[in-house]
């Protein structure tokens, strides 16, 4: 006997794929856009994760150039990671979309579907291992033969099965403990078997006279100093605003340190309250929704080290090299953070048992996050002090 969660799973696949069957419909009535002539075979790439996740994946992007040579490759992502990929060389053409539009609204759907469709494409790559319902369906709609993707997994199993029947190839998940870089090199290794794992590059040096002007304008400390980043897309994965100030009273002891307070307009709120906690500190540097992205990455890369939440600003500090520690809660331990050199890429966390819980909380006040003590985070700050210093 079906439990009731397994009978609401099925329910929600079944509203899905009459959604879905709505969609393909209105797609095969409407008339297809022109599409542009390059005079090549046309790839296209399908990433629509986070900012984060995009910075894992660029790691691998040079194998579809390589297995691609002659190809107009390009990448289809989300509007917030489409200025890190547009500076990506192994992309001739980068796609944004909405996917919460596209989730969500109708006409932006078909609108958006029919635009890609308008291309024929060579292959379709599609190496995330978690499996989103929209995306697959986008996927699904293309009459490619060559589709490509990872096993990877979705929830139920009833979907999984879906997402993976419209693909030509199923490359093998890599071998446990699950970790996503991983992932991507299991992908890039089995489609091209002469890869090696290499370090990304974020593109970031026409962005450096950005940083020497905050510096010239005093936006910008000139000596030595570290960013904090407390913004995090969910709010449980936040750390709470008395602890931030706290740090940052206990880092300014340090009289050769200054604060840069980093992150998205979105995070402007939680950062004001924790400047007013500061009470206004002259050593305190705000930047909070004044840069972009690659902006961003050029002021963390001259930091001593960042301090953040598990969000894009500690994987583009891994990737600069910036040592950097990040407040983590269970919901995907260890999965996305840390790889690289561990002992500059550091994650912190209050263990429980119900770590793994893919941020699904069952607790009323959620503290896997919340509970993280000041006094550890200084202590692994401290060694990088040392260290520079």
């Amino acid at each position: 006997m079906l439990s009731f969660q397994e009978m609401k799973s099925h329910v929600r696949l079944g509203i899905s794929l009459l959604e879905y069957s709505r969609f393909k419909r209105r797609l095969e009535e409407a008339q297809p856009g022109s599409a542009k002539d390059t005079g090549k075979p046309h790839v296209l790439v399908v990433k629509l994760d986070g900012i984060g996740d995009y910075v894992i994946f660029s790691r691998i992007s040079s194998v579809f150039r390589r297995s691609h040579p002659d190809a107009h490759i390009i990448l289809l992502c989300r509007c917030e990671t489409a200025e890190l990929a547009r500076a990506n060389e192994f992309f001739d053409e980068v796609v944004a979309l909405d996917i919460v539009r596209f989730e969500r609204d109708r006409r932006y759907r078909l609108s958006a579907a029919r635009g890609l469709l308008s291309t024929d494409y060579s292959a379709v790559y599609q190496p995330a291992y978690t499996k989103s319902f929209w995306t697959e369906a986008l996927v699904r709609s293309m009459a490619e033969s060559e589709k490509v993707t990872i096993e990877g997994a979705a929830a139920p199993p009833g979907l999984h099965r879906w997402c993976l029947s419209s693909y030509s190839t199923v490359f093998d998940n890599p071998r446990p403990p699950l970790r996503e870089w991983r992932v991507y090199e299991a992908f890039a290794k089995q489609l091209l078997p002469a890869h090696e794992p290499e370090r990304p590059r974020l593109w970031l040096e026409e962005d450096g006279e950005f940083a020497n002007g905050l510096v010239r304008s005093g936006a910008l400390p000139e000596g030595p100093y570290c960013v904090l980043f407390p913004g995090a897309r969910r709010p449980v994965r936040r750390w709470p605003t008395k602890k931030w100030v706290e740090l940052a009273r206990s880092l300014l002891t340090a009289p050769e340190i200054s604060l840069v307070l980093a992150g998205a307009r979105a995070d402007v709120p939680q950062n004001n309250d924790i400047l007013n906690g500061l009470k206004n500190e002259s050593r305190v540097h705000d930047v909070t929704g004044q840069t972009t992205l690659r902006q961003l990455a050029n002021i963390v890369s001259r930091a001593r080290c960042l301090v953040g939440t598990e969000t894009s600003a500690v994987h583009i500090a891994a990737f600069c090299g910036v040592p950097n520690v990040c407040i983590m809660g269970g919901g995907h331990w260890k999965r996305f953070y840390p790889y690289g050199d561990r002992e500059r890429n550091l994650a912190i966390a209050v263990p429980q048992d119900c770590f793994g819980c893919n941020w699904n909380c069952t607790k009323k006040r959620p503290d896997c996050v919340s509970n993280v003590p000041v006094r550890t985070v200084l202590n692994l700050l401290g060694r990088f002090m040392r260290e520079a210093s």
